[in-house]
């Protein structure tokens, strides 16, 4: 019966200790796609923050099938966040190739920041619209999750 209790303390050590994750971009957790014709378009969205709380939101373009999807416009907007040079990129991919679009963000204040990425055919009358809300703190920006209640939006 005492190896229970040590088993559990050694668990709780272990998780209290974790390593840090990767550097590196992470993703978002959301994709997207646009279609035309025989052409996809696909969109995955991930971030990096950087030691002065910098957040580079990339936005990975890959396209596929054997035609173009045609011109396509990106725009970042962001509440709580100053986007740092261009807030918009437009352009086309071509068949079975990939490219990222880099946006850099600064947070204005400590809070909850949200960035916006809209996105579609660049002849498109209204674009899709992604939202993501981060979290930021002395040190730290993150992104929202669902327990964090500074995050909840009435």
């Amino acid at each position: 019966m005492r190896i229970a209790p040590l088993v559990c303390l050694a668990l709780a050590l272990a998780c209290a200790h974790s390593p840090a994750p990767p550097p590196g971009p992470r993703p978002l957790g959301m994709t997207a796609s646009l279609a035309r014709k025989d052409a996809t378009l696909e969109l995955r969205f991930r971030y990096e923050v950087d030691a002065d709380r910098r957040v580079t939101l990339l936005v990975d373009l890959g396209a596929t099938g054997p035609g173009v999807v045609g011109p396509v416009r990106l725009v970042v907007t962001g509440e709580n966040f100053e986007v740092q040079g261009d807030s918009t990129w437009a352009g086309e991919v071509a068949a079975d190739t990939a490219t990222t679009e880099r946006f850099v963000l600064r947070p204005r204040a400590d809070g909850v920041a949200r960035v916006t990425i809209e996105y579609g055919p660049a002849d498109a009358a209204a674009l899709e619209r992604r939202p993501f809300d981060f979290v930021v703190e002395p040190g730290v920006v993150r992104p929202c999750q669902a327990d964090d209640a500074v995050c909840k939006r009435p």
